[in-house]
């Protein structure tokens, strides 16, 4: 659909629009490809198993058989605002961490943490009830 719809419809658009002079493109007859440049993120889709997806598209990042580009785009994102976002987050958590004296729990690639958070539920269940003894 995209490729033979919407690019299309896309670019007689922008053609006529700059044709008609609604858009002031300077150059635009000796570089069109450079006024026409875009990509198309459609929605993404739901995984069917979220944690074997996970690991599977970190190990192709791994091994540079794929890119964050990509995987946000398969998941209908933008990487660059996927990336601000949680460049915005980390900044937060770091500023929150550093006010009141804590530290949030990092995440240690499925492996429980030494806080205590994480790992398998009877791991976790044995150490909750250490606790509570």
């Amino acid at each position: 659909m995209i490729d033979h719809l919407c690019i299309p419809i896309y670019e007689a658009v922008a053609r006529d629009f700059i044709a008609f002079g609604k858009i002031k493109a300077l150059g635009f007859s000796t570089r069109p490809e450079s006024y026409l440049e875009h990509v198309w993120i459609p929605p993404g889709w739901h995984f069917v198993d979220p944690v074997k997806e996970a690991k599977g598209k970190e190990t192709e990042l791994q091994n540079n058989m794929d890119t964050l580009t990509d995987i946000a785009a398969a998941q209908g994102k933008d990487v660059d605002e996927v990336l601000e976002t949680r460049a915005r987050e980390l900044k937060k958590m770091k500023d929150l961490e550093e006010k009141y004296g804590i530290q949030f729990p990092k995440n240690q690639g499925g492996k429980s943490n030494p806080n205590g958070f994480g790992g398998n539920e009877e791991e976790e269940e044995e150490r909750i009830l250490e606790i509570v003894k």
